[in-house]
């Protein structure tokens, strides 16, 4: 988190002396608790407010700008650079919101609270029937944080795949406050044993999917090849359990919908598993794709998602994403 204010140059020379690195993670936690004390004396509803009032004003100034704004022009080649500048301000006022909304997280996430709307009764109806848990996949859309009460209020018990802060003093704060759900949270190091022991223990799977996975296989997103991860499709195939794609929506001031879709099948069942993967995958990616166009805004793309060689190239109209064609009808191209 604190890496999208301090520029990589900056962190590296601080990060040569081990003291000056723990001096940097205790001032980064000092920053932000500060900042937390300040959001918990307010109302949910105004602390949001004055997150997304803050950064809206000072994040387009951080040097993470530079790759934010040049995604933004890679997914939305038909936008003018005003409607980019105007669309970047509202994704840095979207995570000032979900930072100011982190001391207000169980508040928000508690069942009758007023503040979630959820539907997602096709997994507690397929739960009911099978018996066996969903894996469910999210994005950065929204805020992803409170996607986990979704599963929660229906009853259903959540294991969460979450990847560790550099920060070991703020990782533990964030743990603290994301356990206050009522989720289970792995590192996204655990091994698959420890996932397949959740599964047994009667738990749903979600993961966070939508960045880019080195280790993953180049499937379409917004017309451009993302390595994507195959993991959550391979593991419902392995347990034999749905595939959902959960979507958080922001229905205004600390007010969300939360719903699932799915299940996501794979095009061909009598093909090979590695294949059945990628088909599913595939539509996930699709659906991800259509999520972040009607609400571009909401979409925290901090991270590059493409090869590195697409921002070496000059933004302009030209930069047309390839296969535009087909991207339209992969966007509609989900399972029901």
């Amino acid at each position: 988190m604190p890496k999208l204010f301090v520029s990589p140059r900056w962190r590296k020379r601080i990060d040569a002396s081990p003291r000056a690195q723990r001096l940097r993670w205790r001032a980064e936690e000092a920053l932000l608790v500060a900042f937390w004390a300040v959001c918990a004396r307010l109302t949910p509803e105004r602390a949001g407010s004055f997150g997304r009032w803050l950064l809206e004003r000072v994040g387009p100034r951080f040097h993470k700008s530079v790759l934010m704004r040049r995604t933004l022009e890679l997914a939305f080649p038909e936008r003018t650079p005003a409607e980019i500048a105007a669309l970047l301000r509202a994704v840095w006022g979207n995570m000032g919101t979900v930072l100011a909304e982190y001391p207000h997280l169980a508040t928000i996430c508690r069942p009758g609270s007023g503040h979630l709307e959820v539907r997602a009764d096709g997994p507690l109806e397929l739960l009911r029937a099978t018996g066996r848990p969903p894996v469910f996949v999210g994005g950065h859309l929204g805020s992803w944080e409170v996607g986990p009460a979704g599963p929660v209020s229906l009853g259903i018990p959540i294991a969460v795949v979450y990847q560790p802060l550099e920060n070991p003093y703020l990782d533990g704060r964030l743990r603290a406050l994301r356990e206050g759900i009522g989720c289970t949270l792995l590192p996204r190091d655990s091994s698959a044993r420890e996932l397949l022991r959740a599964a047994k223990e009667g738990r749903a799977l979600g993961l966070i999917v939508d960045h880019r996975d080195d280790d993953g296989v180049p499937l379409p997103f917004f017309g451009h090849d993302k390595l994507t991860t195959l993991a959550p499709a391979r593991m419902a195939l392995r347990l034999g359990a749905p595939l959902f794609a959960a979507r958080v929506e922001r229905l205004g001031p600390a007010r969300y919908r939360l719903s699932a879709q799915g299940p996501i099948l794979p095009d061909r069942r009598d093909a090979a598993p590695e294949q059945q993967a990628e088909q599913m995958m595939r539509k996930v990616n699709a659906l991800f794709e259509q999520w972040i166009r009607e609400r571009p805004g909401e979409w925290l793309c901090t991270k590059r998602p493409w090869d590195k060689e697409l921002y070496g190239k000059r933004p302009g109209r030209a930069a047309a994403p390839k296969n535009a064609a087909t991207a339209r009808k992969r966007t509609s191209d989900v399972a029901a």
